[in-house]
């Protein structure tokens, strides 16, 4: 199996445990290239400098998502995190999917959706990933447990960002658990950047409704 990425894991997190339906997808538009960006921050390929994202190392990690958005970071001028999670999200977010099912975590299922539209949907294939991932991601950002692993918070904070919450954490509040997971998370500034980006494209919607 491939070593999957924080992309990977929280599109696998997005998806329906039960159908493989999508969910949040305008959200996970922006956060698909938010964990790429975070991934690449803690590869030590990114950080920021009076807060756009600047390349420190341009050496490839292996793993073809993040390289690609690596290989654009460094052809482009600095930017704020927000200004990458809004306007280079195309394709990420179809070659994660195509990478879950390369590496047999989803299966794809073509169908159509009342008997007419084409719908796709990615049922996992054994379910074990999502529950040990649910499991770790709830212990520190709801029981209070000190992180092993800087990723595993990265993750959490982009669920959040990702609105994801009310399904990977039911019953908390989205500040409460923002406010806990900034303080832990050393890539905080990606998770907040998908969430003005959200935000924004929110704020645009109802503006032209």
């Amino acid at each position: 199996m491939e070593r999957l990425t924080l992309a990977h894991d929280l599109m696998l997190l997005s998806l329906d445990p039960e159908t493989g339906a999508r969910r949040k997808r305008q959200q996970m538009s922006y956060a698909t290239v938010g964990a790429l960006l975070a991934e690449l921050a803690l590869a030590d390929r990114i950080d920021l400098d009076d807060k756009r994202v600047v390349v420190v190392q341009a050496t490839p990690t292996g793993r073809p998502a993040a390289d690609e958005l690596l290989a654009r970071v460094t052809q482009e001028k600095p930017h704020k995190a927000k200004w990458w999670v809004s306007r280079k999200q195309r394709g990420f977010v179809g070659q994660v999917l195509d990478e879950l099912v390369t590496a047999e975590v989803v299966q794809r299922r073509e169908g159509r959706f009342a008997g007419v539209f084409p719908t796709t949907r990615y049922p996992q294939i054994d379910g074990r990933r999502a529950i040990d991932l649910r499991a770790d991601l709830k212990g520190i950002a709801v029981e209070g447990l000190s992180p092993t692993s800087a990723r595993t918070v990265a993750l959490a904070n982009l669920v959040v960002a990702a609105e994801l919450h009310g399904q990977v954490f039911p019953g908390h509040r989205k500040r409460d658990l923002v406010r806990r997971l900034d303080e832990l998370d050393r890539t905080g500034w990606v998770a907040k950047g998908v969430r003005q980006a959200i935000e924004a494209a929110k704020a645009a919607a109802a503006g032209g409704a």
